[in-house]
């Protein structure tokens, strides 16, 4: 495996065409994660860049942003979302 200066690996980045279905993956996950935070939630959104059709390609992880009412929220759900 290749190491930088320091002797610290490299990791491989995968990058993919763009897909519809990324639109989908993070409709389905917004529902999920409506669920775990109810009336706590703000709103959801699809950041990075399988949220951008126009550049074409994308790492295939659906990047998400969430607001909450309040920051503890999250750390109140954290058990919850690693369940998801």
């Amino acid at each position: 495996m290749a190491s930088i200066k320091g002797g610290l690996p490299l990791r491989k980045t995968r990058i993919d065409p763009w897909k519809d279905e990324w639109e989908e993956s993070y409709r389905n996950e917004k529902e999920k994660l409506k669920e775990v935070f109810k009336e706590e939630l703000v709103d959801i959104f699809h950041i990075g860049s399988t949220s951008i059709p126009a550049i074409g390609f994308a790492k295939p992880i659906i990047d998400m942003l969430l607001a909450c009412l309040h920051a503890k929220t999250l750390h109140r759900n954290d058990f919850r979302l690693w369940l998801l």
